[in-house]
């Protein structure tokens, strides 16, 4: 049977920075500085089961890598391969 969780944050905006408090924690809020870690918020705090969690995590990584390689391709595209 997989572990259950269920998941608590909350996001606020202060000095025009956004912070991810977490109600179960009694660290200080936590500072997100890219815009990809909401993503993966979002990902941990919807799913229930962590293993499910971590699929749909390395899914959207896979595809973002993919992505990132294919704008730095895009580049070296006016290149001739030579036989």
């Amino acid at each position: 049977m997989a572990k259950q969780y269920i998941p608590n944050a909350f996001l606020k905006l202060e000095d025009s920075q956004v912070n991810a408090i977490f109600a179960w924690s009694q660290r200080p809020p936590e500072i997100i500085h890219y815009q990809s870690w909401l993503t993966i918020l979002e990902i941990f705090v919807h799913e229930h089961d962590i293993e499910s969690a971590y699929k749909i995590f390395q899914r959207v990584q896979s595809a973002n890598n993919q992505k990132e390689i294919t704008a730095k391709l895009q580049q070296y595209q006016h290149l001739k391969i030579m036989p």
